[in-house]
């Protein structure tokens, strides 16, 4: 069974934000950032502005990030 990597889970995990500010560590961890920063801009998922906010009333809401999630899209044509 293939050994799974604790800490490059946890930084995909991670903002795109925070891995931005991370990316110049000279670690093991620096070295994973950059790797996870470069597997978004191929996959075309990177976010380098602040996140959107909404105001409602007093409060504050963040808008969640999506990296990661899976969405199921039912319809459309079929491959022939």
């Amino acid at each position: 069974m293939a050994q799974v990597n604790k800490l490059y889970l946890e930084i995909m995990q991670m903002d795109s934000i925070d891995l931005l500010d991370r990316s110049q560590e000279q670690s093991h961890e620096g070295k994973l950032i950059r790797k996870e920063i470069e597997r978004r801009k191929r996959c075309g998922n990177i976010w380098r502005g602040p996140h959107i906010q909404w105001t409602i009333g007093d409060e504050v809401i963040e808008t969640p990030s999506t990296v990661g999630t899976v969405r199921i899209i039912k319809g459309g044509s079929s491959a022939r």
